[in-house]
């Protein structure tokens, strides 16, 4: 397995990668028009601050106008979803202190039986693919939240994609005071997205959240050791 990772990580050039910004390792979001305000829109995601192990904290949303299909048709396939997963895990890892874990929350709020299209089923494989077969340690938990009853019969379906070690750290939660206190364990509410009553703003006009900071800015490895 290490001998197919090093291959993959090789063939993809995902040393070079990591040391991107999201619009330079993801060239569609920059060239194709529309792109990036459409991916952002239907998915607002970014990184939200360190926890206090001083791990870096993931979230990410399925808005409800998101729409796999229409992703597909504006240039986001699958070999974009596949190249800008790798970049997110692989600036988790960096940011991390590349021996560290990160932690996901992934917010269902908006999800609706319609979302779970074909097309959609495809767009989370191919991101849970990069997780499984690349970054199995890597993640410490993560936190699907807001979770509809539905999503039961989906998780049937999407469990099949990860191995046992990962399924052990995922945790479901449907009620909004329960993941409230599962994550306050981890960090303050300040940490939060706004609109879930934090002090983080999910905007890129400043650029992607988890971009390299430019030279002269304090480092992130500085960021993750205070968080402890």
């Amino acid at each position: 397995m290490l001998v197919d990772d090093l291959r993959w990580r090789e063939e993809r050039g995902v040393q070079r990668l990591r040391n991107l910004i999201s619009l330079d390792a993801i060239e569609e979001l920059r060239t194709k028009e529309g792109l990036l305000e459409t991916w952002n829109e239907m998915l607002p995601h970014g990184m939200l601050g360190w926890d206090r192990k001083g791990r870096p904290v993931m979230y990410r949303k399925i808005a409800s106008v998101f729409n796999a299909s229409k992703l597909e048709k504006v240039g986001f396939g699958s070999d974009v979803i596949i190249r800008y997963n790798t970049w997110m895990l692989e600036r988790l890892v960096y940011l991390s202190g590349d021996t560290g874990q990160f932690v996901n929350i992934v917010d269902l709020g908006d999800l609706r039986w319609g979302h779970t299209t074909p097309s959609t089923m495809k767009f989370g494989k191919a991101m849970a693919s990069v997780l499984k077969e690349h970054f199995p340690e890597r993640m410490a938990k993560t936190f699907l939240i807001n979770a509809p009853t539905f999503f039961a019969a989906v998780w049937a379906i999407v469990s099949t994609w990860l191995d046992q070690r990962i399924q052990d750290k995922v945790t479901i939660v449907h009620n909004e005071t329960k993941w409230r206190t599962a994550l306050q364990e981890l960090f303050d509410e300040d940490m939060l997205p706004t609109h879930l009553g934090g002090k983080v703003e999910l905007s890129f006009r400043d650029g992607n959240s988890l971009d390299p900071k430019p030279a002269g800015a304090d480092s992130e490895e500085d960021n993750a050791v205070s968080a402890n």
